[in-house]
């Protein structure tokens, strides 16, 4: 997979772009969108849960939180260069955030819209239910809410992306098989044909290492080329 010179874009593209902290999560990845338009411009959407970290660790669900930036062109310039990005909190604070790479793929406007009415949707959700018993709607809904190892940060960015590329769905397994850094891996691996991946920032040695997939996740990858290599846009088509 070749990386792309940032640069060598045409007027009016749009631009969606699948983020990778690879040593966020403490040391699992997080993983984020990013819609870049013809303008220069940005919006960034990182979902996350308001729980705390230990009940988290042991499965509890806890109401989900769309994180949203907007960024100029000059944020958006700066971002590709260091990766950095200040996100507002659900209580209101703001989480220092560093990104290392990305997949990207060229969108149309109607795509781009998709991806953001799917957003906003999580977006709405928070706002609606964030009052009142909160955890009695997170215990009763049939609402997606965050739990880590079913409806996490890479999963909920999987299904929005998945709303304008059904392979992207194609690994969309849940923490349990696939942590962010790990389905990053076996995104770029199995999307090649189709996605283009970038680097953003600086990696020092060990982000690089950390991201390193395991012996489970090089198997788990085969697998998956395996069972979508005659599929459209698939690395083993």
């Amino acid at each position: 997979m070749e990386l792309v010179d940032l640069d060598g874009k045409e007027a009016e593209e749009y631009y969606v772009y699948y983020l990778n902290n690879m040593d966020g999560a403490k040391v699992f990845g997080h993983s984020s969108i990013l819609i870049e338009y013809p303008d220069g411009t940005s919006d960034f959407y990182s979902y996350m849960g308001t729980g705390g970290i230990l009940s988290a660790i042991t499965g509890e669900k806890s109401l989900g939180y769309m994180a949203y930036e907007h960024l100029n062109s000059e944020e958006t310039e700066r971002f590709f260069e260091t990766g950095d990005i200040n996100v507002t909190m659900h209580g209101g604070g703001i989480n220092y955030d560093n990104y290392d790479r990305a997949l990207r793929k060229q969108i149309t406007e109607e795509e781009k819209d998709s991806i953001v009415q799917q957003a906003q949707y999580y977006i709405d959700l928070f706002k609606t239910h964030n009052k009142g018993d909160v955890e009695f709607y997170v215990d009763n809904t049939d609402d997606p809410v965050y739990q880590l190892y079913s409806n996490n940060c890479d999963t909920v960015a999987g299904k929005i992306i998945g709303t304008i590329d059904s392979d992207f769905l194609l690994c969309q397994d849940g923490m349990i098989d696939t942590t962010p850094n790990n389905s990053y891996f076996v995104r770029k691996m199995l999307l090649d044909n189709s996605w283009e991946e970038i680097t953003i920032g600086e990696n020092d040695g060990w982000e690089k290492m950390i991201s390193l997939p395991g012996l489970y996740d090089i198997g788990y990858m085969w697998k998956k080329l395996f069972e979508n290599r005659n599929r459209e846009g698939c690395a083993l088509e």
